[in-house]
């Protein structure tokens, strides 16, 4: 594996947090702005980030085009309720339709 790891002077550090405020949408906005090609932030972090997902490290895959991979994870206690509200519901409606099917199994 190959670290990656960004090294940005003070005040390269102090302009992008001043740019983006802590804003992801503005971060990606300011990347593919000093980005040859338009590039962005990838969806799928801009996603995970937005459920609370703490990034650990990166490392460079040299299997993979060379892309820089990130290594996240997650606690559940820290989801976001709309994300934790659908699932449980849907959990619960599995429940209650496997308990009204072992009630009716027991009557016949």
């Amino acid at each position: 594996k190959k670290e990656f790891k960004v090294k940005l002077n003070d005040a390269d550090k102090e302009f992008i947090f001043d740019e983006t405020q802590a804003d992801l949408n503005k971060f990606d906005k300011l990347i593919s702005e000093v980005e040859p090609g338009s590039l962005r932030l990838p969806v799928l972090i801009k996603k995970y980030i937005k459920q609370n997902a703490k990034v650990v490290a990166f490392n460079v895959d040299p299997l993979f085009n060379n892309s820089v991979d990130g290594l996240m994870y997650i606690k559940i206690a820290d989801l976001p309720e709309s994300t934790v509200k659908p699932v449980m519901e849907e959990f619960q409606a599995e429940l209650e339709r496997k308990m009204a099917e072992g009630l009716t199994n027991n009557v016949d």
